[in-house]
């Protein structure tokens, strides 16, 4: 095959990939969202009356409150091999 013929497929795949991308998105923004639905926001585009309400912008919050445990008393001691 020569160059130009590669530039061509790789042009024509890049252009289907950036077709898939909106539906990419749609996907991920509904997997997350069901996933941790206080954690992910969707902004959606479009007006009132328009037919679609594409994904705009997607945004995880990876902020974590977790309270790590703590012992009352003695700490353990750890077990050694003897």
């Amino acid at each position: 095959m020569n160059e130009g013929m590669d530039f061509e497929l790789l042009a024509a795949s890049l252009r289907a990939d950036a077709g898939d991308a909106g539906a990419f998105l749609e996907a991920l923004a509904a997997k997350l969202g069901g996933a941790l639905p206080h954690r992910v926001r969707v902004e959606r585009g479009g007006g009132l009356f328009s037919h679609g309400h594409p994904v705009r912008r997607l945004s995880v919050s990876a902020r974590c409150r977790a309270n790590p445990h703590r012992a009352r008393g003695r700490p353990q001691e750890r077990a050694t091999e003897r």
